[in-house]
Formats: C-alpha cells, sequence, structure tokens
C-alpha cells in the first residue's frame, strides 16, 4: 500500500510558490521518504537525419556539371601549395581572402564553369604605373573579363558570384608568367 501525506509547496528563495511539491512517501508501513515532485522536464529534442547513403550513392551532393571545376580546382590548388617559391606562396591570397589563380588557370575554371571553349574567353588588364627602376609584379590586376565579347560579371553575373563567393576564386587579380 502508498500513502502520500503532508503535501506542502516549496518555496523558494524570494517565498513565492514554485512548480516543484514536495510530499511523504510510506510504502507498506516502510519509514516516510520525503520526495519532491515537479512538473516533469520534457525530453530534448534530438535532430533526425536522413538516412545513411546506399553503396551506390555518394553522401557528398553537388552539382554533377561542376565535377569537372571542383577536380580542376583541386588539382590547381595543389600545383599552388607545392611552389618553392616562398614569396608568391604567402602573396598567392589577395586581402579579400579569395585564391589568386594563374591565368591559364582562371580561364579553364571560367570555362569549366561556363560550359564553354578557353579561346572565347578573353582576359585584358590593367595598365601598371611602371618605371624602368620597378619590379615587374607576378600578380596582374584584371581589368575585364570578357565572354563571347560580353562582360563575364554583367552576362553571366550569378557564375561569377558563385565563382568568387563559393569557390574563393579571385576575379580581380591573376599571376601571369
Amino acid at each position: 500500500m502508498i500513502k502520500v501525506t503532508e503535501f506542502s509547496p516549496a518555496l523558494t528563495s524570494n517565498h513565492e510558490h514554485s512548480a516543484i511539491a514536495n510530499c511523504k512517501v510510506v510504502i507498506n508501513g516502510s519509514t516516510p521518504q520525503v520526495k519532491s515532485r515537479g512538473t516533469p522536464t520534457p525530453e530534448p529534442i534530438l535532430p533526425t537525419y536522413p538516412a545513411p547513403a546506399t553503396d551506390d550513392e555518394s553522401p557528398i551532393t553537388y552539382a554533377t556539371s561542376y565535377e569537372p571545376l571542383y577536380r580542376h580546382l583541386v588539382i590547381t590548388y595543389g600545383d599552388i601549395l607545392r611552389t618553392n617559391n616562398s614569396k608568391l606562396l604567402a602573396n598567392i591570397i589577395d586581402c579579400s581572402g579569395k585564391v589568386i589563380l594563374p591565368a591559364r588557370e582562371l580561364l579553364t575554371t571560367i570555362a569549366l564553369m561556363l560550359g564553354v571553349e578557353e579561346q572565347q574567353i578573353r582576359l585584358s588588364y590593367e595598365d601598371p604605373d611602371s618605371t624602368c627602376l620597378s619590379k615587374v609584379s607576378p600578380i596582374k590586376n584584371i581589368a575585364t573579363i570578357k565572354v563571347n565579347g560580353y562582360d563575364f560579371n554583367l552576362a553571366y553575373n550569378h557564375q561569377y558570384n558563385e565563382l568568387s563567393d563559393v569557390f574563393g576564386v579571385s576575379l580581380t587579380r591573376c599571376l601571369i608568367g
């Protein structure tokens, strides 16, 4: 037999009633034990994840049309990191955090992104203020990128922003030489 006696609400430090109450519980004539009752704590909500991929599916999903672009960028980034020129390696990321690619690799990257031939893309560089005593920098500022005669930034704005923001490729500077 279970007998509950002396039920009283608990008091908090500022003497207001709280949601917790104390009571004495007697089971089959045993000595009374004080039990604390309160509002039940809800079980935590655990996130649910999709079922694991089957053997035929890859857990990494990306647009299949970008697969050659991903492969090209991985190889290009690997080649950049293996350079022996420490000064060049120190300056390969511009102040905005974008990777400065060699001009040939930048052309290939844009061609793969747009699905066009490299011959349809033209890079033009800003004229540097050069004097006979200045060193020629291997990093050039890009004035315009033309694809089939159209400005890449205007005609292909979505791809331009995706290449710059998602892939982290600098479209304002490139390596020459």
